[in-house]
């Protein structure tokens, strides 16, 4: 690190602080800085905005950093073991089996995950209003971005339609 680059011990407190929680105001908090939670959120957000801080903490967050293409190999991984992988047996103090489960939840998230990822699975709302296409995009994005269930995009699009039915 260069001298322009050279950190203040509370600085270099908030870094180690902030890689551990990933929370800026707890990491304001134990690096030091005095204040109420907002006084520390406004310190947490000049001290990420730091081009020393900000580079300290990417160096340190690189090396942790998978790409796309490793989430997806792993996730592929995962979603094409084999089923006995995921069986959990314990054993008795005698060496016998006292309990086996199949533990498959790994391996069908890895297989939700991935089908999302390559758009296996659509989604259609049927509506009866003008409004077709927007509800449609609404019911996609809160699929898409909020991870939402179809059941609960759907319950969600029906209470707005009623709020603002009820409003007009």
């Amino acid at each position: 690190m260069s001298s322009q680059g050279i950190l203040t011990i509370k600085q270099r407190l908030f870094v180690e602080a902030y890689l551990e929680t990933r929370n800026g105001t707890e990491a304001a908090r134990r690096a030091g800085y005095a204040g109420d939670d907002n006084v520390l959120g406004v310190q947490a957000h000049d001290n990420l905005r730091n081009p020393k801080i900000k580079e300290q903490i990417e160096r340190r967050i690189k090396p942790h950093i998978i790409s796309a293409n490793e989430v997806l190999r792993e996730l592929s991984d995962i979603a094409t073991a084999d089923w006995r992988d995921f069986v959990q047996v314990k054993y008795g103090k005698d060496g016998k089996v006292i309990h086996a489960r199949l533990a498959l939840g790994d391996k069908l998230r890895a297989l939700e995950l991935s089908g999302k990822y390559h758009k296996l699975f659509t989604y259609k709302v049927e509506t009866s209003t003008p409004n077709d296409d927007i509800k449609r995009e609404l019911f996609e994005q809160l699929i898409e971005r909020f991870g939402l269930t179809p059941e609960r995009a759907e319950q969600l699009i029906e209470l707005d339609s009623e709020l603002t039915e009820s409003l007009t």
